[in-house]
């Protein structure tokens, strides 16, 4: 999506201010990475008439190194207000890309490759549900060692999920 479309549907977003909206998917660059996140933060916020606290904590990691690990994960999926999913991510250096891999209850798998910027661990993924695959983005910020809240959205949804990532310390 060029950066005109992309003010377009800003604008639209802001005359809308009490309607969720499909935000569309485009690439996510280190460039964009903090205004995409807000973007899918507000509008989370606003379909579900909640803030979510960010805390800023100055232990941020700050090496790539410090993002690759194991987590334990928990969501919400806005097709099913009212409850969560549990599963894991694997965060891992792959041909020279950040990959993740989750496990979402006990049978989806989601595949994913992104990168790491001032606080921001991005990711593009897809995974198959019924035979169709979808494809998504997911944006986390750190809010502490080990600790992330983010983001995501795929070409169905209609309002952004979020979802919270710990590190599991063996």
């Amino acid at each position: 999506m060029e950066d005109l479309d992309l003010q377009k549907w800003m604008q639209w977003n802001k005359s809308h201010v009490n309607e969720p909206v499909v935000m569309p998917l485009q690439p996510v660059t280190r460039e964009s990475v903090e205004e995409r996140f807000e973007l899918m933060r507000k509008n989370y916020e606003r379909s579900y008439d909640m803030e979510w606290a960010f805390l800023e904590d100055n232990d941020i990691p700050t090496d790539l190194g410090d993002v690759f690990g194991n987590y334990v994960s928990r969501g919400h999926n806005p097709d099913e207000p009212g409850k969560f999913y549990k599963g894991s991510l694997s965060v891992f250096w792959e041909a020279g890309l950040v990959r993740g891999v989750w496990e979402i209850g006990a049978s989806q798998y989601q595949f994913g490759k992104g990168f790491w910027h001032k606080g921001f661990l991005a990711f593009d993924f897809c995974y198959t549900d019924l035979d169709k695959t979808f494809e998504g983005q997911v944006i986390f910020k750190a809010i502490g060692p080990g600790r992330f809240r983010g983001f995501w959205t795929d070409e169905e949804a209609f309002v952004p999920g979020f979802e919270e990532i710990l590190m599991v310390t063996e």
